[in-house]
């Protein structure tokens, strides 16, 4: 399948100095990744749980946040808890 897109000369910069940080090779490298990503988040959001950057130095802890996972549901019945010092919304405490 070919997927065609318009995006400014700016992102297409973006694009490419990303591509170069992970070593992709080529757009299909970089699409495959950003999907397996994207579907990774979903399926965390759908499971009841955060996803978090932390620093490792700190611990300070920075929650993602993108429109598009708020609109997703959480499975019935999560109920807010306290894992490692951070409100979750996970059933169990494993990681």
């Amino acid at each position: 399948m070919r997927i065609q897109l318009e995006i400014s000369e700016s992102k297409r910069k973006q694009i490419k100095a990303m591509m170069e940080k992970a070593d992709f090779k080529t757009y299909s490298e970089l699409f495959n990744n950003a999907v397996s990503l994207l579907q990774w988040s979903i399926r965390q959001i759908e499971e009841g749980r955060s996803i978090l950057s932390m620093d490792q130095v700190s611990g300070k802890e920075k929650e993602l946040v993108m429109p598009f996972l708020q609109h997703l549901e959480q499975p019935a019945g999560t109920e807010l808890e306290l894992v490692r010092g951070r409100p979750s919304t996970r059933k169990d405490s494993q990681a």
